[in-house]
């Protein structure tokens, strides 16, 4: 019966002493360094910042909603997306695009 042997060619020093010492971000965020530390955490800040301003996609919980709630979707819609307005008289249609989510906001 063989007993395993610790892989020394990832943990030079394997022994419960080496161990405790560590730091807690060991891993890979242990080894990016301060400056990719803090491009990541601004990146992540951004990230939430920008969803927070995005526009919503269901803004309402059922399907079915009054004009008055279309009328006030569409309005706010179409002032942040005037440029990208595309209109299809003949199928009725107005679509806006957010090329910076990737979004396509179709109105019938």
């Amino acid at each position: 019966m063989s007993t395993l042997q610790p892989n020394h060619s990832l943990n030079p020093d394997a022994s419960p002493a080496a161990l405790t010492r560590r730091p807690l971000a060991a891993g890979y965020l242990g080894s990016l360094g301060v400056n990719h530390m803090r491009t990541l955490t601004g990146v992540t800040i951004m990230v939430f910042v920008l969803a927070a301003s995005a526009q919503q996609f269901k803004p309402y919980p059922s399907a079915h909603i009054a004009p008055a709630q279309w009328q006030s979707y569409f309005d706010d819609v179409s002032s942040k997306y005037a440029s990208s307005r595309r209109d299809f008289p003949a199928e009725r249609l107005v679509i806006f695009e957010s090329p910076a989510s990737l979004t396509s906001y179709a109105f019938t």
